[in-house]
């Protein structure tokens, strides 16, 4: 365009220096010659946006009115919500305390009746049984009366064993297989019989002392007090390394005790059973009293 206009401003200069005039053109013809746009024109201008009062004008309408950008609408906690969840957290826990505090009073309450029970059990042990419990502990052993049901005021008197006299019997029984010659395949030519009734007289002759308070035996020596004490000597004698005095001791004690195992083989049977019947019930209350909590103080 710029490039137009220059070649025409050079041609109307050459022609005014010649003295020459354009053609002046009718006002018809210039309405009909189109007119190129100058670089100024206006209506070369791209058209400006009209306001919204401008389109009012325009169209004749009132404009719309702007509105505020909607807010959301915000969820405001219920406080009747909130005050129940806060009610059930703070229940929750003293749920919780009362339901170990119950179980606190129920273990207590458990003990405390197991306690007056074995209380009670306590109190129904008789004087005597305690003074059985004294003498086992203190001597080694206890000892007690019992009467016959035909033999009213007779007092048979039976003590109680344990575990060394019991190992003791033991061995006197296997020293009598031993002193029997054995066959040729082992075997020793001695009944079963025999080695019980062995078994079950050395086991009264440690039991039984007597009837109203009198020994079966008139020698001191095979006595059952003078027995029972030399046989836990035997174990203080083995624990302390002296082996000549303890086997001196042990062959002394098992004549002596041989010598009472005839005398009580003499007895007549019924006697024995009876012995034997109450001896056995004898151990069972003794083991009974020994079982008492209360009885011996805990370790």
């Amino acid at each position: 365009m710029l490039h137009f206009l220059h070649t025409n401003v050079i041609l109307f200069m050459n022609i005014q220096s010649k003295g020459g005039s354009m053609p002046e053109q009718s006002t018809d013809q210039r309405r009909a010659t189109p007119m190129t746009p100058g670089l100024f024109d206006k209506s070369s201008r791209p058209p400006t946006p009209k306001s919204d009062s401008e389109k009012a004008k325009s169209t004749g309408t009132p404009p719309e009115k702007t509105l505020p950008p909607k807010t959301l609408k915000e969820d405001f906690p219920d406080p009747f919500k909130i005050q129940d969840e806060m009610m059930r957290n703070v229940a929750k826990p003293k749920t919780e305390k009362d339901q170990s505090e119950k179980d606190i009073d129920s273990i207590n309450a458990a003990a405390e009746a197991e306690m007056a029970k074995e209380d009670e059990d306590f109190m129904k042990i008789s004087k005597e049984d305690l003074e059985l419990a004294e003498q086992l502990i203190f001597n080694g052993y206890a000892e007690t009366n019992i009467e016959m049901s035909r033999f009213p005021g007779r007092k048979f008197a039976i003590c109680s064993t344990n575990g060394e006299e019991l190992n003791f019997i033991d061995e006197m029984a296997f020293d009598k297989m031993r002193s029997v010659k054995q066959n040729a395949d082992g075997t020793i030519d001695m009944p079963d019989s025999s080695i019980k009734a062995l078994r079950n007289s050395l086991f009264i002759a440690l039991s039984y002392r007597g009837v109203d308070g009198k020994d079966i035996a008139s020698e001191p020596i095979i006595q059952i007090n003078t027995l029972k004490k030399a046989i836990m000597q035997l174990g203080n004698l083995y624990s302390s390394g002296d082996l000549k005095q303890a086997e001196d001791l042990k062959l002394s004690v098992k004549k002596a005790l041989l010598k009472r195992a005839t005398i009580v083989r003499r007895m007549p049977a019924p006697l024995i059973d009876f012995i034997s019947d109450e001896k056995y019930k004898f151990d069972v209350k003794m083991l009974n009293i020994m079982s008492e909590k209360k009885m011996l103080p805990k370790s």
